[in-house]
This record gives C-alpha cells, sequence and structure tokens, in this order.
C-alpha cells in the first residue's frame, strides 16, 4: 500500500509536469487577470522516499482503497482487512487492527471514526485513535462506497443501487432509498458526500440525487450528460465515477467519458456544463 502512495505522487508530479508545458491564459479567448500572478511551474522536482511500509494486499482492481490523513495520523487498509495507523512522519506505526474482513472500499470516516465496507455487505467502524472495533452493521449487499461521517451520519452504497444512512455512532439504519439499475455500466462508483443538512449521491445512470440527510426525502436531481437511451453502445455508459467536490458553495461533479457539471448549492442552479 505504501509503494501505492509513492506512485500516486509521483502521478501527481507527472501531471505538474504536463500542466507547466503551456499558459493558462491559453484557455481563454481573453485572460485573466489574475493568472498573471501565478508563478511559472518547475519541469522537475526531486523526490526523496523518506520511509516505506507494506501492510498487505491491493486485491482486485475493482476494491476501492484509499488512505486517509486526519489529526497528523496517515490510515491504510487493505483488501484483507487490515487497517494500520502511521505517523507521516517518520512511518512509526501507532496501531494495527486485523478484521480478517474482504474488503470493497476503505476508508471513509473523520477525526474519530474510520469505516470499511465489505464484499459481504457489512459496514464496519473503528475508533481512529485506537483501531477499536466499534460497531458492525450488516447491509445484505457488497459495499461500493461509503462517505466520510458528517453530523453524526455516514452514507454507504451498496453493489443493489441502495443508498443507506447510517448513525455514525452505533451503526443503525436512518433511512434508505433504492435506485433503478442503469442501461450499461462500469464498475466504479464515486462516494457520496456531505454537506451541511444534504447528503449528495451519484449513481450510475448519470443522475446526482440531494437527499435530506436526516430524513432522506430526496430534494433535487440532475443529470450529468445526456441520457443513456440517446446513446449507443458504449456512449450509453454514464456513470458518476469521479470525487465529489465542493468549494465556495458550488458543487462539482463529474461522470464517466468526462462529462462535468458545476451546481450553485445555493439555488440548485447549474452554473456550467461540459461534455
Amino acid at each position: 500500500m505504501r509503494h501505492v502512495c509513492m506512485r500516486a505522487l509521483s502521478a501527481g508530479f507527472c501531471f505538474l509536469t504536463l500542466t507547466s508545458c503551456g499558459t493558462l491564459g491559453d484557455l481563454f479567448e481573453e485572460p485573466d487577470p489574475r493568472h498573471e500572478q501565478i508563478a511559472d511551474l518547475p519541469d522537475r522536482m526531486a523526490v526523496e522516499e523518506v520511509w516505506s511500509d507494506d501492510i498487505g494486499d491491493g486485491g482486485d482492481p475493482d476494491i476501492r482503497l484509499r488512505s486517509l490523513y486526519v489529526g497528523r495520523t496517515l490510515y491504510i487498509a487493505d483488501a484483507d482487512g487490515r487497517v494500520v495507523a502511521f505517523d507521516p512522519r517518520d512511518g512509526a506505526e501507532q496501531w494495527r487492527s486485523d478484521l480478517d474482513a474482504p474488503v470493497s472500499f476503505a476508508l471513509g470516516g473523520g477525526a474519530r471514526l474510520l469505516t470499511l465496507g465489505t464484499a459481504d455487505g457489512q459496514v464496519i467502524a473503528l475508533a481512529a485513535r485506537s483501531g477499536r472495533e466499534v460497531w458492525r452493521t450488516r447491509l445484505g449487499d457488497a459495499i461500493t462506497a461509503l462517505s466520510d461521517a458528517r453530523r453524526g451520519v455516514l452514507i454507504a452504497r451498496t453493489a443493489a443501487r441502495r443508498v443507506v444512512a447510517l448513525d455514525a455512532r452505533e451503526g443503525r439504519v436512518v433511512w434508505a432509498a433504492d435506485e433503478p439499475p442503469g442501461v450499461l455500466t462500469v464498475r466504479g462508483v464515486s462516494a457520496p458526500l456531505i454537506f451541511r443538512n444534504t447528503a449528495f449521491v451519484g449513481f450510475d445512470d448519470g443522475h446526482l440525487a440531494a437527499f435530506d440527510l436526516r430524513s432522506g426525502e430526496e430534494l433535487n436531481r440532475v443529470r450529468i450528460g445526456a441520457a443513456p437511451r440517446e446513446q449507443s453502445g458504449l456512449d450509453q455508459i454514464v456513470d458518476i465515477d469521479g470525487r465529489l467536490a465542493v468549494d465556495d458553495g458550488v458543487l462539482f461533479v463529474s461522470a464517466y467519458r468526462g462529462a462535468t457539471m458545476a451546481i450553485d448549492l445555493r439555488q440548485w442552479g447549474v452554473l456550467w456544463s461540459a461534455a
């Protein structure tokens, strides 16, 4: 897993190298004066390995494993349910937990709680400080994505296209919503996002839905890209697979094949979209 982290850093440096080849002004018909103050990026960076470790198996490429950095601690999980907390400065191991579970998604959570989803339909929560198991809830179908815990709630998505809100303290189901299957889909699901009192969930038919965090009532819905039945063949794949992100009251969402949209959350209006 640690070598995976180093490859991710290398990919990031490659991205910086590519973006330094042109000027930002080339992307606009009229250059934005703010961009004139952006310094040129170096075409090379020296990288030195500080420490490395190997905690286990990365598993199948379809397994969604991501490291989590919270409160000056780095958390990493493997496909067999091993979770390790490290000091990112020197790689010192703070704790290790072995759940012996077939992980399908990791890690979610927050400052106090880490969460994992399993292929046999369980959501498992660990105490971030100690690795102690806090609760375990079985939802029936493989867990494909988990949100971070916010406002005492976390959102799970299952392989059966079910959205489930769980109480972060004890794991009980708060509400659930079902979505009909898409026409044609790839295996890959963006993690739900909790922002204030709303849960945003992307589906494999290209829809983004907003749910009331407490009641599960669907508040709004918008399609990212063209409707799948208006396309043919592989063009029908419109899964929302990009990471959802909010900045200054604007939600950014992207789908398979690059369709992207910015949504003003203050009035649920589309600011712009690009295919």
